[in-house]
């Protein structure tokens, strides 16, 4: 059973990362819901982030402790979990630097494209290594 709670915990944070990042959109479109896109984009960042860095730890640990078939650090799919985990890192850092650096909302939207790359990439990765 505990082999399985790290791809249900991944499924259902690759569909919230999927989810914040059209509320993130949609607080960037001239739109009458752009506000209230805004403050959920806001509310469910740093879940989603804990949620994520969870599981790039649970996911190592999982490795190093369950899968005797498996090589720690050996496959794409954990080092898109990383990097999953530290795209938001960054998205969430970026966020803080709105009002100081101009560019900042634009880096803020580049990073949201790629941790959503990377979130889709996990979990393709993730399924051919399913127990």
């Amino acid at each position: 059973m505990s082999a399985w709670l790290h791809p249900l915990f991944g499924f259902l944070t690759v569909g919230l990362v999927v989810w914040l990042a059209a509320r993130g959109l949609r607080s960037r479109q001239r739109h009458p819901d752009a506000a209230a896109a805004r403050a959920a984009h806001r509310r469910a960042s740093v879940p989603v982030w804990l949620l994520a860095v969870g599981l790039a730890v649970s996911g190592t640990a999982s490795v190093a402790w369950l899968r005797d078939d498996l090589e720690l650090a050996a496959s794409a799919h954990f080092w898109a979990g990383w990097g999953l985990a530290i795209f938001l890192t960054l998205g969430f850092s970026s966020s803080r630097q709105f009002r100081s650096h101009p560019d900042a909302r634009q880096v803020h939207a580049v990073l949201g494209v790629f941790t959503l790359l990377a979130a889709v990439t996990v979990l393709l990765l993730g399924l051919g290594l399913l127990p």
